[in-house]
């Protein structure tokens, strides 16, 4: 009697569950989007929640996008606080205003009213009412459009004032997030990354060398005197590309030493060097930090069939140390590496192999960078021309170093052809302009992490880090890939 009484407790639960759901109510700690009724547009935080202003509300027609994407938490007093996937911020009254037309914005998590909503259904939609100033959310003049801001203002009976709510996810789901970096987070080039001592050190490229960069949380971060410059480069320089520009340098650890890889290029030319710096410590402080320029790497020249640009070391299971580089052309490319001295393992006769290329496209392929997770190692590549709405980072997944690597769809890296061979990982959004050369980076945590250089408008490279998922058949997701609420998400408790 007793198990039957407590299946029939257990069938009625769900029979309520089920009916919340069809109403629309909401489930604390479960992620929904509002869009305004009988449309496509959404509530979202507007420059993809990373604005250097203040981000505030707009509806943005739906594509999967964190920013429009909203988890939701219950308070006592019956309000909900909405907090925005792509940052963790919460959907706040602008200065905690009272007045009518007031904006809305994203901050902080604070626990005032001004950050609590009551969501009250109404003629078949929901109002989301200010438990600070009594005032209903709605787009301004009531224009329901693309960019269109939303803001607060008195309760009357109008259609723009309704919202319709979907679930996204259950709750269950563990999303990618972007930080929001603070501090020198510009001229941020190619930027790649490392943790020692309880330190995040980066490097990237400046105008006149290798900048040098420090973080104790990744959030917050101080430029430090340029690791090198390129008038200290040694003289093996002149050879070859006596006015190259510095390029995409790299920071790694081989055995007890340091090493900065970087790349000597003249523009839209294969006359390029790889050079290397060693160092015992990455501590400025450190008396015995100081970058020992190790000379010349690998080189390319006319009739080369590759170019030596964009250098990434990677650490093989037997802990060989191997150096993945190269850029259209006949794309990306790999070699050992001598763990000794950080140079080729065979400098006169180097076996190079490739491992990505775009030639049945427009070749445009560049920043090779390989990381290993468990048994598989993935190859991240920028791909595209670099201008807006054409540059991107795609990834492939391989069981050795030196591959094969295929995309999801199974498409061979080596016969990448336009956007084949490589699964999409990042594309545009708003005030995020080509999202490209990245750096992935698993913290002593195990918290992976996805670095990017993206160009806000009136900006050069910037600085832009997002957490990085798995999903179940091994592939990352981050914060910028292609409807990653959609298609990470549970959708709706069945």
């Amino acid at each position: 009697m007793r198990r039957i009484l407590i299946l029939l407790i257990g069938l009625l639960m769900l029979s309520c569950t089920a009916a919340a759901e069809e109403k629309g109510e909401l489930s604390d700690g479960a992620v929904y989007r509002f869009s305004c009724a009988g449309s496509d547009f959404s509530l979202a935080a507007s420059s993809f929640g990373l604005s250097d202003v203040a981000t505030v509300a707009q509806l943005e027609r739906y594509n999967g996008s964190l920013n429009q994407a909203w988890r939701v938490h219950a308070r006592e007093d019956g309000a909900w606080e909405l907090e925005c996937l792509v940052t963790g911020q919460y959907l706040t009254v602008l200065r905690n205003s009272k007045k009518d037309g007031a904006a809305i914005s994203l901050a902080d998590y604070t626990g005032k009213a001004g950050q609590r909503w009551y969501i009250q259904q109404e003629n078949g939609g929901w109002r989301l009412i200010s438990a600070h100033s009594g005032k209903s959310l709605q787009p301004v003049g009531g224009v329901i459009k693309a960019y269109e801001k939303v803001r607060q203002f008195e309760t009357a009976d109008e259609k723009s004032q309704l919202w319709e709510i979907s679930m996204l996810d259950d709750g269950s789901t563990v999303f990618p997030r972007m930080l929001l970096v603070k501090g020198d987070v510009n001229k941020a080039s190619c930027l790649e990354i490392i943790r020692a001592d309880g330190m995040y050190y980066a490097v990237s490229a400046v105008h006149d060398g290798c900048g040098y960069k420090m973080s104790e949380d990744m959030i917050h971060w101080t430029e430090m005197e340029n690791a090198f410059y390129i008038a200290d480069i040694g003289p093996w320089k002149r050879d070859n590309v006596e006015n190259g520009d510095l390029w995409c340098p790299g920071i790694y650890r081989i055995g007890e030493k340091y090493y900065i890889y970087y790349a000597l290029s003249k523009p839209y030319s294969v006359q390029s060097s790889i050079g290397l710096l060693s160092n015992t410590t990455l501590d400025p402080a450190d008396p015995n930090y100081k970058w020992v320029d190790e000379g010349e790497v690998i080189r390319s020249d006319y009739g080369s069939s590759y170019n030596c640009i964009d250098p990434c070391v990677i650490i093989d299971d037997a802990g060989d140390p191997w150096m993945v580089f190269g850029s259209g052309m006949t794309g990306i490319k790999i070699t050992r590496l001598n763990a000794q001295t950080g140079k080729l393992l065979d400098e006169e006769n180097p076996q190079i192999i490739g491992l990505a290329s775009r030639a049945r496209g427009d070749k445009a392929i560049e920043a090779g960078y390989m990381v290993q997770r468990g048994d598989d190692y993935y190859l991240f590549v920028a791909a595209g021309p670099m201008s807006p709405g054409t540059y991107f980072n795609g990834v492939g997944r391989g069981e050795s170093v030196t591959g094969p690597f295929y995309a999801r769809d199974g498409v061979a890296m080596m016969d990448g052809g336009k956007r084949g061979g490589a699964t999409l990982i990042t594309e545009p959004k708003e005030g995020i302009d080509m999202p490209g050369h990245c750096a992935p980076f698993q913290d002593d945590d195990g918290q992976w992490y996805f670095l990017i250089e993206y160009f806000p408008e009136g900006y050069g490279a910037k600085l832009g880090i997002s957490t990085m998922v798995w999903d179940e058949e091994g592939w990352p997701w981050t914060a910028l890939t292609a409807d990653v609420v959609g298609k990470l998400g549970t959708g709706p408790v069945k």
